[in-house]
């Protein structure tokens, strides 16, 4: 059952609610309490072959808020012959918001390299994403949930390769990270 945190802070703030279509067909999303009060209505026409969906941020359609709590999303198809089919899904919509923090980093390492995450279970290198020689801008790796240990806790290397040749390609490396802590 997917979380939305829907809270403007930038971690899981919305949520996708649709999928893929065998064929053409109008599609309506309507969201509903547990309840059964419908929030939210999403007519989006006919849609073609392929996905289909709304993004969704825990809203009504005046803008206020709904509460915490269980939701179910129903999806309704009508085909070109008029047969109607109705899917349905949970989701929950929480409010409990983050706070992101800065770690710390290294500096004066020189590239090219690899970033590496560390399986939490095994202890081995996975996710090798090799760094680009000219990197001037800044890169975002993503943390996989096999790298993160019941204590919250994970392992990442960068390992950096010596450059030789001329002075122009030696650079430094800062690496930093950022996540995220209950408010």
């Amino acid at each position: 059952m997917p979380i939305v945190y829907a809270g403007k802070d930038g971690y899981r703030d919305t949520v996708m609610l649709g999928g893929t279509l065998d064929e053409q067909a109008a599609v309506t999303i309507r969201v509903y309490s547990t309840g059964g009060w419908l929030k939210l209505t999403w007519p989006l026409g006919s849609k073609a072959l392929g996905t289909y969906g709304v993004t969704w941020n825990g809203t009504t359609a005046s803008g206020s808020k709904v509460a915490a709590g269980t939701y179910l999303a129903k999806a309704t198809f009508k085909d070109a012959l008029g047969h109607t089919r109705t899917i349905a899904g949970t989701f929950t919509v929480s409010r409990r918001q983050a706070r992101w923090v800065d770690g710390h980093g290294f500096t004066n390492r020189e590239h090219p390299g690899t970033f590496h995450q560390v399986d939490a279970a095994t202890g081995h290198w996975v996710h090798q994403v090799p760094l680009p020689e000219y990197s001037k801008f800044d890169m975002g790796f993503g943390i996989a949930k096999a790298s993160i240990t019941s204590s919250r806790m994970f392992r990442v290397l960068i390992y950096c390769t010596q450059t030789w040749g001329d002075a122009w390609d030696v650079h430094r490396l800062k690496a930093t990270y950022t996540y995220a802590a209950w408010k």
